[in-house]
């Protein structure tokens, strides 16, 4: 009744999303305000996992999976901040976008129900976690006579984790016969 198996799969993604800060400061004369902005999302997620099931009836198969995952990440960073010293007003501004392939892992489970011979219905929830990505900025300030007051770096970080539900029809093959066994 225990059944074992690899399973690889891969898909692409809507998965989007959007924040935007704002922060303001004083400190003695000078005042500061800025904000930051980021874009970030997933073009595609994939998995390489291994499954340990557990057949609770000849049809109906109940099983956890994990494993390797890995996706196309991506990330825009806006950012800006204007000061106001004196008679003197500074604006400084920076920005940082980011491609990248990241790799993590995934675990999860679900039920698969034979409903004919060879064909399946399949449902499974899976976690899955690639880390964060750092995006660095590069920004310049301008005084307010438009004067270059200088550069600034700094670095954004974006957290990928979800959970993906798939729910679907298989059709398993039979490659051959079945084994036969001879009694002499």
């Amino acid at each position: 009744n225990l059944v074992l198996g690899l399973e690889t799969d891969i898909s692409g993604t809507g998965i989007r999303g959007n924040t935007y800060t704002r922060g303001y400061s004083t400190l003695g004369t000078s005042q500061s305000n800025g904000a930051t902005t980021f874009n970030a999302g997933l073009d595609y997620l994939g998995t390489v996992r291994g499954r340990v099931g557990y057949l609770w009836t000849p049809t109906l198969l109940m099983y956890g999976t994990a494993g390797f995952a890995y996706g196309g990440a991506y990330a825009n960073v806006g950012q800006v901040a204007y000061q106001a010293v004196g008679t003197g007003n500074n604006t400084w501004e920076g920005a940082g976008r980011q491609n990248q392939l990241l790799t993590g892992w995934t675990a999860g489970g679900g039920v698969e129900w034979m409903f004919l011979p060879n064909w399946t219905l399949k449902g499974e929830a899976l976690y899955w976690d690639l880390g964060n990505m750092n995006i660095n900025t590069v920004g310049n300030g301008i005084y307010g006579n438009g004067a270059t007051a200088g550069y600034a770096n700094g670095t954004g970080s974006v957290n990928y984790q979800g959970v993906k539900a798939v729910a679907g029809i298989n059709y398993h093959f039979t490659w051959g016969a079945a084994p036969v066994v001879a009694k002499y």
